[in-house]
């Protein structure tokens, strides 16, 4: 993972999600990478992500994994993977990330 295109879901008043909260990252080898916090304690799965050999990114201050891993390890979440990052950013066009 040497480049990724951050992508931002627009503001909208009905949805009160901070921007990192509505981001998502696109990897150059495909990888989906998602707001780590979605699935618990952000610094402790970014530790095991880490452990597990999973490469973490960073954006607005926050960490960033690889979703499909982060719905196996966080199952509670609710967050099912890379199968629902479109719902995840659906609330309209996408766009670049100023960061």
């Amino acid at each position: 993972m040497d480049e990724t295109l951050w992508l931002v879901a627009p503001y909208d008043k009905a949805d009160l999600r901070p921007a990192w909260k509505r981001t998502a990252g696109l990897a150059d080898d495909g990888t989906i990478l998602i707001p780590t916090a979605i699935g618990g304690d952000e610094l402790e799965l970014t530790q095991r992500a880490i452990q597990d050999g999973k490469e973490t990114a960073s954006c607005w201050g926050h960490r960033y994994v690889d979703s499909d891993w982060l719905a196996e390890v966080a199952p509670d979440s609710g967050f099912a993977g890379s199968d629902c990052v479109s719902s995840y950013l659906e609330l309209g066009p996408t766009l670049p990330s100023p960061v």
